[in-house]
Order: structure tokens, then C-alpha cells, then sequence
């Protein structure tokens, strides 16, 4: 979301956004036409996408707080003033319902010093209630020794939502990667 601030360098590319709408501001036109500018964050910052006429019509009911949305669009120059880069929407869907599709590797990465019985039992249970498509691996690491050993399930894959997030979150030196 970040890179929409300077648009020059998105001209006529492909866009694939992802994050929460965070706020929205909706308003009238000279023309007495409903409009509004939705504030989208990801973890690299935050952006607005202004949905005027026909968008505003087709996309809008989309943004609301606290969606989280995945936008396909492209930078162009508006009709009239080619000095002017808009971002035009190709299609929206909501992150939750395309996340298994787009990720395909999870990749847990336990350090050494925290990985117990209880943990394992704790990551297990959160793991075992979301199957899905997503490929899980580990990398269980010792940082004093410099070593690493990686393994990959092969029960079958997850489907990664926000409490298992958070169970990494809380473990300090825990940490994830999505591929």
C-alpha cells in the first residue's frame, strides 16, 4: 500500500494489494454523485483508493472498516488529464475467502531454548483444528550452537488463521514465514 504514494513508477503494471480498510470518508461531487476514499493498511503502510462514479457503484459496498480485502487493479493516466495516475480496480475479493489459494507454504520457525512438551501440545492442537491446503514446515533452530534442522508435515497442510498467529506472536523468538 505503501508504493501508491508515488504512482509514476506503477504505471500500466498489475497491482495486487492486500490489507484492512481502516477508515473510510464518503462525500458528494460538484455533480451531487456519491464518492469515497477508503484508507487501506498493509504491514508496509497504508494508501487511499478514491472510488468515484461506475467504481463507486461497483465497488463500494467492499469497503467497510474492518474488511480485509485483496484488490487486483492498475495505475493509469485519467481520460482527461494524463498528468493524473488513477488506480482502477480490476476485482475484489475478501483476503479470508482467497488465502488458502495464495499461500503455499507456512514455515514456523521454533527456536530451541522454548520448544517443550507443552508448546509442541499447545502449536499441535491450534494446527490439528485448521486443516487445509497450505504446506507446513518447521524450523526448529539453536541459535547458541548455530544450527538448524528443518522438517516439513507430512499429515497435510493448514489453513492459517489469526489464532495461530497469535499463539506465535506470544511465544517470544517465535516466528513465521508465509511463502
Amino acid at each position: 500500500m505503501a508504493a501508491l504514494i508515488d504512482r509514476t513508477s506503477l504505471v500500466n503494471r498489475e497491482l495486487v494489494l492486500g490489507g484492512i480498510v481502516t477508515s473510510i470518508r464518503e462525500g458528494r461531487t460538484k455533480r451531487d454523485l456519491p464518492f469515497c476514499v477508503a484508507k487501506i493498511e498493509d504491514y508496509s503502510g497504508s494508501g487511499e483508493i478514491p472510488l468515484f462514479g461506475q467504481d463507486f457503484v461497483q465497488w463500494g459496498n467492499y469497503m467497510h472498516e474492518g474488511f480485509f480485502l485483496l484488490i487486483k487493479a492498475r495505475c493509469v493516466p485519467r481520460k482527461y488529464n494524463e498528468e493524473i495516475l488513477d488506480i482502477r480496480i480490476e476485482s475484489i475479493d475478501f483476503l479470508n475467502e482467497v488465502k488458502d489459494s495464495l499461500i503455499e507454504k507456512f514455515t514456523i520457525i521454533v527456536p530451541f531454548e522454548v520448544f517443550d512438551e507443552n508448546m509442541v501440545e499447545d502449536l499441535s492442537s491450534i494446527i490439528s483444528s485448521h486443516p487445509g491446503k497450505t504446506q507446513l514446515d518447521f524450523i526448529i533452530k539453536d541459535v547458541s550452537e548455530n544450527i538448524q534442522v528443518g522438517l516439513t508435515s507430512k499429515k497435510g497442510g493448514i489453513s492459517v488463521q489469526n489464532d495461530l498467529i497469535a499463539f506465535l506472536k506470544s511465544i517470544p523468538d517465535m516466528e513465521y514465514k508465509i511463502n
